[in-house]
């Protein structure tokens, strides 16, 4: 009976405890609400920031106008804007007549290229350009190598990368040219002996150098297909 008395006179002390710890725990879930409440207030406040700033940035590059994406070289040392104008087009590399009197090269075009290997100039199809090395990468052209056949490619300077493009005009008798040599890929320096417009083809009669006849000394005159017939100030040693 003594024990029923004792815990008959706990009780009110129990329920007090358990009705703190309910109030704790509330108190305590109250807070957390707050913190995740703050929190989340917080984080759509940042979110709204950096979207005002990116529709300011992208404003700010739309009234600039596009920029011009260029390769990566490595020589950092180049101003941006010079990385920029020299990438746009291989013209803007360009020195003398080559730059003045034609046009580029594209992608896919024959090009008379100067070969350092061979250390002459021969007959090549532009493969692609190199912006950041003002470089054209070309594949050899020779006609008489078999269907098939591997071809090598190599790297030119812009300056040394000639474009095979007909003048409006013949070029006159006692120009001087550079010219593919008949059954090769190669090309050599020559004089115009006669124009296509006199021939009545499509032809020069070309005189080359240095291809004078051991025997007698002569040097003889060889019909040249115009498009292969270069004006040979666009050449470069």
């Amino acid at each position: 009976s003594e024990l029923l008395e004792r815990a008959e006179a706990q009780k009110p002390h129990l329920a007090s405890a358990i009705d703190k710890v309910a109030v704790m725990e509330a108190y305590a879930k109250q807070q957390a609400a707050v913190k995740a409440a703050a929190k989340a207030e917080k984080n759509r406040a940042a979110a709204a920031a950096l979207a005002a700033a990116g529709a300011s940035a992208a404003a700010a590059t739309a009234s600039k106008g596009t920029p011009v994406k260029v390769e990566a070289s490595g020589d950092t040392d180049e101003p941006a804007a010079k990385k920029a104008r020299r990438a746009a087009h291989p013209s803007q590399a360009m020195k003398g007549p080559h730059a003045s009197d034609h046009a580029p090269p594209r992608e896919g075009e024959l090009v008379a290229a100067r070969d350092e290997r061979s250390e002459s100039y021969m007959l090549a199809r532009v493969v692609h350009y190199l912006p950041t090395k003002l470089k054209y990468v070309v594949e050899d052209a020779d006609p008489t190598l078999r269907a098939g056949a591997t071809r090598r490619q190599f790297q030119a300077p812009v300056e040394k990368v000639l474009a095979m493009r007909r003048p409006e005009r013949d070029y006159p008798i006692g120009a001087h040219v550079f010219a593919m040599f008949p059954e090769t890929s190669t090309f050599y320096a020559a004089t115009v002996v006669e124009q296509p417009s006199a021939r009545k083809d499509d032809t020069y009669l070309i005189r080359f150098d240095d291809d004078a006849d051991e025997a007698t000394g002569e040097t003889p005159n060889r019909p040249i297909e115009a498009s292969v017939v270069i004006l040979s100030k666009q050449t470069k040693n």
